[in-house]
């Protein structure tokens, strides 16, 4: 039995690797599990796999992977020789890389990286995908995976795929070439370095959960604020001037996201709270966007922090008030909405970043903040939204567009400076 060829069509491919999964044989594998990192349930390191037969062999373990198929069709071509991340049971679970290769002629290879997320040996979710056969853009993509069912994968625009390959995690990331020493990676995955790293980005980068205990929350945050990571940020300013001691804008903030979910840590904004309760509250979330007054880089005056969790349901809180040196002060109106309620308001009590209490607002209330102008920072950009606020693509294409965005949206902050210091 041979394996598909790059050039057949996808109906000879599919039929070409089912066979192969009903008769075929497997290819030898062997793991080989690491000491630099150690979980109860789950072990670390790679597994080699030899294919005697690089021109026609097949590897049979793989290809039972794809489960529908377009992800058959996609990588008939492919054979495995490495795979590298968390293991349980001796499969890929957890993020992981598989790097495929595919021999076209003797002097002609393919190198495929696959990278992301695995559960039980299968791909899933969002992974990213490099193929060193194809130019630079098209050889990079974005997958969507359900349990070894490729759903989809992203062909963006020319420009969108530059700004894929320049900004994403593909070409910086520990998986790109693991095996190699190339610049500017120096450590491959054989490194205790390449590991600590891995480590880092992965296993103790993730902040609480909405429903993880107190104690648990108020320690994570701690921890954090003494070892953590800051997010990138970049302050624009808005086209308005009031008070002449202050500059007025907005500042975004730049994640990294890790395979389509981020679920890192905002240590900054940990910083900015004071006590267990506010450590407590807020220590599932991260910064979307600061808008309004500041000093010295930082919120200081009227102005609102948007604040977003998207580990589980996605889940918005916009705080919009007094800020004394980035920290919250004052009576803060909180924004947030839920499935059944809708908009809820609450009005916080704040002493220079320490929360001391919530007190919930009826609905009408509810209803006209909700229409306030600080509450739909979009509006800016001329583009209607319907009417819910924690949809995370409002937030997306508020930080997308650069063109418009806050450096240019007049109407807005003239709606902001007819309210300054008049917030209700």
């Amino acid at each position: 039995m041979k394996r598909a060829k790059k050039d057949q069509t996808d109906k000879e491919k599919i039929a070409i690797v089912d066979a192969i999964v009903k008769k075929g044989s497997y290819l030898k594998e062997a793991l080989n599990l690491n000491k630099f990192i150690k979980r109860e349930k789950s072990s670390f390191g790679y597994k080699t796999i030899k294919c005697e037969n690089e021109i026609n062999g097949y590897d049979r373990a793989f290809f039972e992977i794809l489960k529908n198929d377009r992800a058959k069709s996609f990588f008939a071509n492919c054979y495995r020789f490495l795979e590298i991340g968390e293991f349980k049971n001796g499969k890929l679970d957890g993020i992981g890389g598989i790097y495929l290769y595919d021999f076209i002629k003797k002097d002609q290879v393919e190198e495929v990286f696959l990278f992301g997320r695995f559960k039980n040996g299968f791909p899933e979710k969002e992974l990213y995908y490099f193929s060193s056969h194809q130019n630079e853009l098209r050889g990079h993509l974005r997958m969507d995976w359900d349990n070894g069912e490729l759903i989809a994968y992203f062909e963006d625009s020319k420009n969108a795929r530059g700004d894929f390959w320049n900004v994403s995690i593909i070409k910086s990331s520990i998986f790109y070439y693991p095996y190699k020493k190339i610049s500017p990676r120096t450590h491959t995955y054989k490194d205790k370095q390449w590991w600590e790293e891995y480590q880092n980005l992965y296993l103790t980068n993730q902040r609480p959960k909405i429903d993880d205990l107190t104690e648990k929350k108020i320690n994570e945050v701690d921890s954090f604020i003494k070892n953590g990571k800051n997010l990138d940020e970049q302050f624009i300013e808005a086209p308005v001037k009031i008070n002449p001691s202050s500059i007025f804008g907005h500042k975004k903030f730049f994640l990294n996201k890790t395979f389509g979910k981020f679920i890192g840590y905002d240590r900054a904004f940990y910083k900015t709270l004071k006590n267990d309760k506010a450590k407590e509250h807020f220590a599932n979330y991260y910064r979307k966007l600061e808008i309004g007054e500041f000093k010295n880089g930082k919120l200081h005056g009227e102005g609102g922090r948007y604040l977003y969790d998207n580990q589980e349901n996605p889940s918005l809180i916009i705080l919009w008030g007094n800020f004394v040196n980035g920290y919250l002060n004052g009576r803060v109106q909180y924004i947030t909405e839920d499935d059944k309620e809708g908009i809820i308001v609450y009005l916080s009590f704040w002493s220079k970043g320490e929360l001391i209490k919530l007190e919930k607002r009826d609905k009408e209330h509810a209803i006209e903040i909700s229409e306030d102008y600080y509450v739909n920072p979009w509006a800016c950009l001329n583009i209607y939204k319907g009417v819910g606020i924690i949809e995370e693509d409002y937030y997306e294409e508020l930080l997308k567009e650069d063109e418009m965005g806050f450096l240019d949206a007049v109407d807005w902050w003239d709606e902001y400076k007819k309210g300054y210091q008049t917030w209700p």
